[in-house]
């Protein structure tokens, strides 16, 4: 079956070399895993694939941008095992990706209460504490990304 996916995926779909490879690597320990129990891949159902994507995510810790790729793989398997009556029709249409949102890996900063901490631990009268007092204060209204609309509330992130 795999086989015969790859051929697809190269020869009627045009697809690269690398997606070719990198979906291949994602749906063979599924087969192995399955086939390996001795059940048929008519018998997968949608809760086999649900199993298996939060499996993911529980045990193996992937990242949601990583179970996102890795159902895309399943999702087009899938496609093609349908097509080729090898499966219940449906079972693509069923496979859900987690939602990935921008900058969502982006580290997140200090609370506003800690930078007000740090910001109270510089003042002074010296003219050196009064220009780092001033270049600390640049760093979270200017240099660093903020996840509120308004400046001095929320968390912050650099």
């Amino acid at each position: 079956m795999l086989a015969e996916f790859r051929s697809f995926m190269r020869d009627d779909r045009g697809l690269s070399p690398v997606t070719i490879e990198y979906r291949c690597r994602t749906v063979r320990p599924f087969l192995e895993g399955l086939l390996g129990e001795e059940r048929s891949l008519e018998s997968v159902s949608v809760s086999d694939i649900d199993s298996l994507l939060t499996e993911k995510v529980n045990k193996e810790h992937y990242a949601r941008i990583s179970v996102r790729a890795y159902a895309s793989s399943l999702r087009a398997f899938f496609r093609y095992a349908e097509f080729r009556g090898w499966c219940h029709a449906g079972i693509a249409a069923s496979v859900m990706a987690p939602r990935v949102f921008q900058q969502e890996t982006l580290p997140s900063g200090p609370s506003w209460e800690v930078v007000q901490e740090i910001l109270d631990a510089t003042a002074g009268d010296h003219p050196t504490e009064i220009r780092d007092h001033a270049l600390l204060l640049l760093f979270p209204m200017y240099g660093a990304r903020q996840n509120s609309l308004y400046p001095f509330e929320g968390s912050w992130t650099t």
